[in-house]
């Protein structure tokens, strides 16, 4: 929207989690255009991007009693 447009230029409606994962480069500061964009450009990335070994899995919630059973799998 053009609000949210506006909030991320001026840098405000940000909270201090949402500007430290900025600073981590966790999130992109920016949302780019994407009315130009091509075809070729998205398949380029995926290409590029999109593989195993720069996803990540982020696992929450009760691991405790699963943890000791899924090392001693080799997990």
């Amino acid at each position: 929207s053009h609000l949210q447009r506006l909030l991320d230029r001026r840098d405000s409606g940000r909270s201090a989690s949402s500007q430290l994962a900025v600073e981590l480069g966790l999130k992109c500061a920016d949302r780019p255009e994407v009315d130009g964009i091509k075809l070729e450009h998205i398949e380029d990335i995926f290409a590029n991007w999109y593989a195993p070994n720069n996803m990540t899995l982020i696992a929450v919630g009760d691991l405790d009693k699963l943890l000791p059973a899924y090392l001693e799998r080799g997990g």
